[in-house]
């Protein structure tokens, strides 16, 4: 079931449902995608170092946004950054990537 983030009066969006859907492997792609997007700054620098191409890269980021109902990067055609909800959600899932690794 996919649950769309609440918005509280002041605009800003309840993470809770974001951090509950951490555990589990369904979206480990697309997790890992965003931490690299992320740590890179750069859909291109991600999908160099997964050895994977820039496409894959933006749709799994995409369908992970989707799934969680919340946009997780501002992208520009010069930049992407993390939004407050996507440093929350990278944050949250950092532990876990490590994990795996």
């Amino acid at each position: 079931m996919n649950v769309l983030p609440q918005i509280s009066g002041d605009g800003t969006v309840e993470l809770c449902h974001l951090l509950r859907q951490i555990p589990g492997e369904p979206r480990q792609h697309e997790r890992n995608a965003f931490a690299q997007v992320a740590e890179a700054a750069s859909f291109t620098g991600a999908a160099s170092k997964l050895n994977i191409n820039r496409t894959l890269v933006t749709k799994q980021v995409m369908q992970l946004e989707a799934e969680l109902g919340a946009r997780l990067l501002n992208r520009t055609t010069r930049r992407v950054s993390l939004t407050p909800v996507g440093q929350a959600y990278l944050e949250r899932i950092t532990p876990a990537l490590a994990e795996i690794e």
